[in-house]
C-alpha cells in the first residue's frame, strides 16, 4: 500500500502496473477533519497529520488486513524484517514503536523523541484506542516545531508505553534501525 500524496505520483505508480502494489490517492482518503486542518499546515507536516489515519486507510479498504506497518518512504531495509514482527507476536500486544536510539552527542529525544514513527506496526484488534488516541492529537497540533511534549506525529509515541502499556510493545533492537542519528 501507498498513500499518494498526489495524482501524477497516482499515475506513475498506476502505470508501473505491479501486481503487490495498491495505491490509495490522497483525494480518496482525505475525510473533513483531515480537510479542515490541511490549510493550516504545510505540505510536511499535513503528511505527518496523515501518519495514525493510513492504518486505517488500510483496514477500511481490506476487511482481511489484520496487521498494518507504516514505513517511512526513506527507510532502508538492509536485511530481512521477520525478526521485527516475531518480536511482536512473542510480545503478544497489538503495537509495535521503535526507538530512535540516539547516539550520546547526537540525542534530541528531549525534544524529538524518544520513539520514532519510522517503522511502526498496528494489528487491527487491540490496536483500536492507540490509532483513536493519535488521530485526534494529531488533527489538533502537528507541526514542524518544539512545543512541551509535542514535535510533529512523533513526540505523542513517548506516552504510549505509560498509557497503553498493555497493547505496545518496544522493539529491543536498537541497531536494526540506524540513521545518521544513531550510526556513530
Amino acid at each position: 500500500w501507498v498513500l499518494s500524496m498526489d495524482r501524477k505520483l497516482t499515475g506513475l505508480l498506476s502505470t508501473l502496473n505491479l501486481p503487490c502494489l495498491r495505491v490509495l490517492d490522497l483525494s480518496e482518503v482525505e475525510n473533513q477533519d483531515l480537510l479542515r486542518v490541511k490549510s493550516s499546515r504545510s505540505r510536511r507536516e499535513y503528511c505527518w497529520t496523515l501518519t495514525p489515519f493510513v492504518f486505517d486507510f488500510v483496514f477500511e479498504r481490506d476487511t482481511s488486513a489484520q496487521r498494518v506497518t507504516y514505513v517511512d518512504a526513506d527507510v532502508f531495509l538492509r536485511s530481512d524484517p521477520a525478526s521485527i514482527f516475531e518480536s511482536l507476536e512473542s510480545s503478544r500486544k497489538s503495537v509495535q514503536i521503535t526507538e530512535h536510539a540516539y547516539s550520546a552527542d547526537l540525542d534530541t529525544s528531549e525534544e524529538h523523541g524518544r520513539f520514532c514513527v519510522q517503522f511502526l506496526t498496528m494489528n487491527r484488534i487491540g490496536s483500536e484506542a492507540v490509532r483513536s488516541d493519535w488521530k485526534a492529537k494529531c488533527l489538533e497540533w502537528c507541526f514542524a516545531r518544539v512545543e512541551p511534549g509535542k514535535f510533529g506525529d512523533q513526540k505523542y509515541l513517548d506516552e504510549w508505553p505509560t498509557n497503553f502499556g498493555n497493547c505496545v510493545h518496544i522493539f529491543p533492537d536498537r541497531e536494526k534501525f540506524l540513521g545518521p542519528w544513531n550510526a556513530t
